[in-house]
C-alpha cells in the first residue's frame, strides 16, 4: 500500500504545479515546502526520507538526481494484490519474486507506467550503494521488481523477516524519532556492531471496535 500522505501530496502537486509536474520541480517544492504539508512530527512519509537522508553517509553520496527520484518513487507508489511467490535456488541462498495483480484503474496504470520507468533507469551503482545502506528496502524492490534490475529476485530470508511479527518496537529517544513507534523495531547489536538478536518488521494491532 502507498503511504497515506504521499497519495494526498501527489494529488495536492498535481494541481499545483500542472504541467511542471516533473521530479525536478516537485522536488523543489517539496523542499521549500515540506514541513507544511508533512510535519516530521507526524507524517510518515516525512520520516521515511528522513531515515534514509537524514544519515551523513546517505545523503553526502547521494546526489540531487537521486533525491528528486526517491521522492517521485514514493509519490508513484501504487496498491499491489500479491498473487503468489515464486522461490528458487541460486547458489548459496534462495530466491523470492512476487507476481501481482495487474493495474485495473487508469489511475493504477499510469502510477505502475511511472514507477517502472524510475526503476528501470537505475544504474548499477545506484543499486549498489541501496543494498549496501538500505538492504531491507532494496531487497523489497527485487522482490517486485527484479525484472527491471536485472536481478534474479530478493533474498528469501529478508523478506521473511520483513512479514515475521515483531517481538519489540517503540519510539526513539530524542527529535521526531520520538513520535514514530516503528523506530526501534530493528535488529539488536553489541558494541561491535554484530546482529546478537533478530526480528520481525510487522507490527500486529487488535483490530479497532467500530462505533
Amino acid at each position: 500500500w502507498p503511504l497515506e500522505d504521499s497519495v494526498q501530496l501527489r494529488k495536492t502537486l498535481r494541481e499545483l504545479l500542472g504541467d511542471d509536474f516533473t521530479r525536478t520541480s516537485v522536488y523543489q517544492w517539496w523542499e521549500e515546502h515540506k514541513e507544511e504539508v508533512c510535519p516530521v512530527n507526524s507524517s510518515k512519509l516525512r520520516w521515511v526520507i528522513e531515515s534514509i537522508l537524514g544519515l551523513r553517509t546517505v545523503s553526502a553520496v547521494t546526489p540531487p538526481k537521486g533525491k528528486e527520484k526517491m521522492l517521485w518513487g514514493f509519490l508513484h507508489a501504487r496498491r499491489m494484490v500479491v498473487e503468489r511467490f515464486t522461490f528458487r535456488e541460486d547458489c548459496d541462498r534462495v530466491r523470492v519474486t512476487a507476481t501481482v495483480e495487474a493495474p485495473k484503474t487508469d489511475e493504477e496504470i499510469e502510477l505502475q507506467a511511472a514507477s517502472d520507468e524510475l526503476i528501470a533507469e537505475m544504474p548499477q551503482h545506484e543499486l549498489k550503494l541501496g543494498e549496501y545502506f538500505m538492504p531491507s528496502s532494496m531487497n523489497w524492490l527485487a522482490l517486485f521488481n527484479s525484472h527491471l534490475i536485472g536481478q534474479s529476485g530478493a533474498d528469501a530470508s529478508r523478506i521473511t523477516k520483513l512479514l515475521s511479527a515483531a517481538k519489540r518496537w517503540g519510539p526513539g529517544p530524542d527529535g521526531w524519532h520520538q513520535n514514530d513507534e516503528t523506530w526501534t523495531c530493528v535488529d539488536q547489536k553489541n558494541l561491535l556492531g554484530k546482529t546478537t538478536l533478530e526480528q520481525g518488521r510487522v507490527i500486529w494491532h487488535h483490530a479497532r471496535k467500530s462505533h
